[in-house]
């Protein structure tokens, strides 16, 4: 039964890569992060995928590795008035009890962050939908934890990044582009 036990995870091992093999991108489906944050937060493998989805006031980023969702953002309309913790508590893998920025605007833990982001000017879309509201980031990883001051790093600059996006800017409601497999949008 050792044996056993010893040749499975011999082989467990031998399957999965132990060093990064792919590209770090630049950014998340066109909302520009520094590589250094993203580095910090992705596992090893081979390759690296980029996809976006979009419904009414939200857009969804995810990043696969080796075909394994890894990490997901999103760029989110909410109720205006809608607190940090409030929109946490729908958010799968980000930890209600986890940490506040001293500014109260990033609550984030070992799987995931949430932002409210400061749009200085409104996506006119978003005025047209006679909505109004507050725009939050979310970083979240496929499950595994990671370095809580990491994923602190990542959720304050994709949150800056929003506010200086097409996301405060632009149509956020308009259908993505689908990337090119293996390839950064």
């Amino acid at each position: 039964m050792a044996a056993l036990f010893v040749a499975a995870t011999a082989l467990s091992a031998c399957s999965a890569p132990q060093q990064r093999e792919y590209g770090i991108p630049d950014s998340l489906c066109g909302v520009k992060v520094s590589a250094k944050h993203l580095e910090a937060v992705l596992p090893p493998g081979k390759n690296i995928t980029q996809h976006a989805t979009s419904v009414p006031g939200v857009r969804r980023c995810y990043l696969d590795v080796d075909d394994e969702n890894v990490l997901a953002t999103a760029m989110d309309w909410q109720a205006e008035g809608t607190s940090l913790r409030e929109y946490a508590a729908g958010v799968r893998g980000v930890d209600l009890d986890g940490r506040l920025t001293p500014d109260n605007r990033h609550l984030f833990s070992p799987m995931g962050g949430v932002g409210l982001v400061h749009c200085p000017a409104p996506s006119l879309r978003h005025k047209e939908s006679e909505k109004n509201g507050d725009l939050f980031a979310l970083v979240r990883t496929g499950g595994q934890s990671v370095d809580e001051a990491d994923m602190r790093s990542l959720i304050v600059e994709y949150t800056e990044a929003l506010g200086e996006s097409e996301a405060c800017t632009g149509d956020i409601w308009a259908t993505p582009k689908p990337s090119a497999p293996g390839k950064s949008p």
